[in-house]
């Protein structure tokens, strides 16, 4: 029996250390390793109590991680504190999976604790290289969703269009100190097509712009009363802008355009 507990010890330590290691990571929280061993140790202590059937299994559980992530993590508001807790499952849940799976995939025996060691150690390589594209995936949802604006053309029976802000697109005209906006030429015709507006006859502008392959001329068309909403927010009222239309799809036509991000910075105030 002594034996069997020592391995529960043992595997325990390796998930614990695993789990931790990676909150750190995606937390972007600077913690000693040492508190990270410490906590480790006591989890895998509270399993082998756990494995005796001495005490409450789920509230013991329970109460030992949320001790862990506060001595680990010292959150100073109860929202940081949830924020770890989430982490901790989270990962948890994706760690376990992922040794279930690749054990029943390659049919991998589990008898020999040094198997298991190997298939704990590679689980957790992979757990990482999981959450890390997940966690990219998130904060890229988060970012475009932070940075996506509505802009509604009141001239036009307040035809609508999706676009979102380009941090490395500074589009202005100097001359005129005009907004640019850049739309998808397709997607502004099937909008406005019932409309029979051409914006070929709105008033045509040429503006110079710089980018990384030169200066470049730029014909665009001045429009005027345009709105700038956040979800059914109004940001922002332009007296005119310059719609510039391209051909090429915009995020995989997720997109019907582009606010430049001088817009965004001078007159959107988030």
């Amino acid at each position: 029996m002594k034996v069997y507990l020592d391995y529960i010890l043992l595997e325990n330590l390796i998930v614990n250390i695993s789990i931790f290691y990676q909150i750190s990571i995606f937390s972007k929280t600077k913690t000693k390793f040492l508190k990270i061993i410490l906590m480790s140790i006591f989890l895998s202590i509270i399993a082998v109590v756990n494995s005796l059937e001495i005490l409450n299994v789920l509230i013991l559980q329970i109460l030992s991680v949320n001790i862990a992530i506060y001595y680990i993590y010292k959150p100073k508001k109860n929202i940081e504190y949830f924020k770890y807790q989430v982490y901790f499952y989270g990962i948890s849940m994706i760690y376990i999976g992922i040794i279930i799976s690749t054990s029943l995939l390659f049919n991998i025996t589990l008898n020999s604790i040094l198997i298991r060691i190997i298939l704990y150690i590679t689980s957790s390589i992979v757990t990482y290289i999981v959450n890390k594209y997940i966690y990219k995936g998130i904060l890229n949802k988060i970012k475009y969703f932070n940075l996506t604006y509505k802009i509604i053309f009141e001239e036009m029976n307040n035809c609508t269009f999706n676009v979102f802000v380009d941090t490395g697109n500074s589009l202005k005209d100097h001359i005129s100190n005009l907004d640019v906006i850049v739309l998808n030429e397709n997607n502004y015709s099937k909008k406005v097509k019932n409309i029979a507006l051409n914006y070929k006859k709105n008033k045509e502008i040429k503006i110079d712009i710089v980018t990384a392959s030169g200066r470049s001329d730029l014909k665009g068309y001045v429009f005027k009363n345009v709105v700038i909403k956040k979800g059914v927010i109004e940001k922002v009222r332009l007296k005119k802008v310059i719609v510039l239309f391209i051909k090429e799809e915009i995020k995989n036509n997720e997109y019907d355009g582009i606010l430049s991000y001088d817009t965004y910075l001078n007159k959107l105030g988030d």
